[in-house]
């Protein structure tokens, strides 16, 4: 039965990937991940309301823990250079990363979330943010400005490490395979509860019915008798019937 809980919820994160590898494969193309409506005669739609929706769903992660973005799905989307949006600072994913358990530094005391960055002998043509960019791209037309603006050296550039985002994809499937699990065992934890609580309490019910068997003779129970209302137990015995 497991597998079948997990092979329903599978599908969503494929999905989930998707979408994500077309946010990387444009990343790759033009070095930030600020999407604009068109691009190569081509429509964003999609992939720009599922950016909206991951903003939402971070929002809500640091809010209260809620929305669908697990561990690793932010990880990812933070090793592609995503923008988080205006509600949600770059500094307040990092920190949310390296509350959940992300080393500080990897191999050689690099921050697993910096970008490897461009070849050394380049490094010094990329010195602003794209924080100084203005409003967000919104035509193809604003969307080549900001690509020369990237080719020209005034905006930083990111690049992002393939081998490092394949990793974290593969963990993300992991992950999602173990919520499908827990969250199997946890609904069957609560339907093995369910199903002892409804025992309890038709043993109650039963208990009732044998005692007025045994005053009585019969189980023919009226709505009074002797001083107390019946109605609780000819409901159960309706309820039996049927």
């Amino acid at each position: 039965m497991w597998e079948a809980e997990v092979r329903s919820v599978l599908p969503l994160h494929e999905a989930w990937t998707e979408m994500f590898r077309q946010l990387q494969q444009f990343v790759s193309l033009h070095g930030h991940a600020r999407v604009p409506v068109m691009s190569e005669g081509k429509k964003n739609t999609r992939l720009i309301q599922w950016q909206c929706s991951q903003r939402k769903q971070m929002i809500e992660k640091l809010k209260d823990g809620g929305g669908g973005l697990t561990f690793k799905r932010i990880e990812a989307l933070a090793a592609v250079g995503f923008r988080w949006g205006h509600h949600v600072q770059k500094e307040q994913v990092t920190r949310y990363l390296s509350s959940q358990g992300t080393p500080k530094s990897g191999p050689g005391g690099e921050a697993r979330l910096r970008s490897p960055g461009p070849p050394p002998d380049q490094r010094g043509a990329f010195s602003q943010s794209l924080g100084t960019l203005g409003a967000r791209t919104k035509s193809a037309a604003s969307a080549r400005t900001l690509q020369s603006t990237v080719a020209g050296g005034s905006v930083e550039r990111h690049y992002i490490d393939d081998a490092k985002v394949d990793r974290i994809l593969v963990e993300a499937r992991e992950e999602a395979d173990l919520f499908s699990k827990q969250s199997w065992e946890a609904r069957r934890e609560a339907e093995v509860r369910n199903a002892s609580s409804q025992h309890e309490d038709w043993m109650v019910m039963f208990c009732q019915l044998r005692q007025f068997v045994s005053l009585h003779g019969h189980a023919k129970v009226p709505v009074m008798s002797d001083g107390k209302n019946h109605a609780r137990l000819i409901k159960w015995q309706c309820s039996q019937r049927k």
